[in-house]
């Protein structure tokens, strides 16, 4: 939309991808410490739930769209 030179549009991209690489560590460190703690059972399945919801539905997030 700004009509970026290639390189900065692929420099903005990497970047978008390290921010999105590091969420999913995050988010992977998580999952993987609830099942040492053994949380595994409902709350894990529900947040799997939630987790592949959110994948194909991240406009959920918004709510602000909700409330209007």
């Amino acid at each position: 939309m700004n009509e970026l030179p290639r390189w900065q549009y692929a420099a903005y991209l990497v970047l978008y991808l390290v921010v999105m690489a590091d969420d999913l560590v995050i988010s992977y460190a998580t999952m993987t410490s609830l099942q040492i703690a053994r949380l595994s059972g409902r709350y894990t399945r529900a947040s799997n739930l939630i987790g592949g919801a959110l994948l194909l539905r991240p406009d959920l997030l918004m709510f602000a769209r909700a409330l209007a």
